[in-house]
């Protein structure tokens, strides 16, 4: 009885039975391919620098968070905070700072529940456009480690990013 081999290729797969008499034991092997170049192995993905997502409509605010980080921190930043989700989501948001200008009065205690749920390890700083007990209070709630309002003490503000910055809780 003359051997007889059996072959099967299924996506790529080439499947042959080791002997005649058991075909139960099949075996898959890839297909060689002997011109081919190899093949790249992929790249490890770098891991996100720690970033502070500044959602406000305040250049000059914008622009004292960017002038205090340094390496390896990132500052980015939005007018609005559907775009402010998705930074927060995208990258290791480590700090938020939510200029409460850029969302409704109303929606600010929502705004600060989204935060809490998609980055509950950040830091939040909260900046209201106005002063209020009930305003301070949302905020605190909330849990803003820093309540500040308008007219900014940006000499203050500023030491205490520097200082967190410094030393975040790990």
């Amino acid at each position: 009885m003359q051997s007889h081999v059996s072959k099967i290729n299924l996506m790529r797969l080439k499947v042959k039975p080791q002997d005649n008499k058991d075909a139960s034991r099949l075996v898959a092997r890839m297909p060689q391919e002997h011109n081919a170049a190899p093949r790249p192995s992929p790249a490890p993905l770098a891991p996100k620098r720690p970033t502070i997502v500044v959602l406000t409509r305040d250049g000059s605010l914008q622009r004292l968070i960017s002038g205090i980080c340094a390496s390896p921190w990132v500052v980015e930043s939005s007018a609005e905070p559907g775009p402010g989700r998705d930074l927060v989501v995208e990258h290791n948001a480590r700090m938020i700072v939510i200029d409460d200008e850029v969302v409704p009065a109303p929606e600010r205690g929502w705004l600060c529940n989204q935060i809490n749920k998609l980055a509950p390890e950040a830091a939040l700083i909260y900046i209201a456009s106005q002063h209020s007990a009930e305003v301070e209070k949302t905020a605190r709630a909330h849990g803003a480690i820093y309540y500040t309002a308008r007219p900014l003490d940006t000499a203050r503000l500023s030491s205490m990013l520097q200082a967190w910055l410094k030393h975040p809780p790990s």
